[in-house]
């Protein structure tokens, strides 16, 4: 068995059996590009704390991605019209850097939600938006 084969029993081998259950609560909604970093970096705090065991142990970060849904970070591009925050670009840039710094894998999931979601912005219908 190679390194990468192992390194993927051991990440599948974290999923839980059961399905995770929705949050209680919905997400924070963010009210400005001021809000986002300030999130951003109090996020990164509780993100480095273990981001080398995770990495280093193939642990999927289940509780942190949970910790950046709730925090209304998901919706910081979507544009203020359709319920999100409607941050500019560079609110975005500096948010990912700064989740980034605390744990390089949590910085790249974001990037095909944030193409998707300036794909629908520019190209969708009103109902898809």
């Amino acid at each position: 068995m190679s390194l990468s084969q192992t390194h993927i029993l051991k990440v599948n081998s974290q999923q839980p059996e059961a399905p995770v259950p929705l949050p209680a609560e919905p997400a924070h909604i963010i009210r400005d590009d001021a809000e986002a970093i300030e999130i951003a970096q109090r996020l990164a705090t509780e993100f480095a704390r273990d981001a080398a065991l995770r990495d280093r142990e193939g642990i999927l970060p289940l509780n942190e991605l949970d910790a950046f849904s709730q925090s209304g970070l998901w919706a910081m591009a979507i544009p203020k019209i359709y319920g999100g925050a409607g941050v500019s670009w560079v609110t975005v840039a500096k948010v990912i850097a700064i989740i980034s710094a605390a744990d390089s894998a949590l910085g790249q999931l974001p990037q095909n939600h944030l193409a998707g979601v300036a794909h629908l912005v520019a190209d969708g219908s009103e109902a898809q938006k």
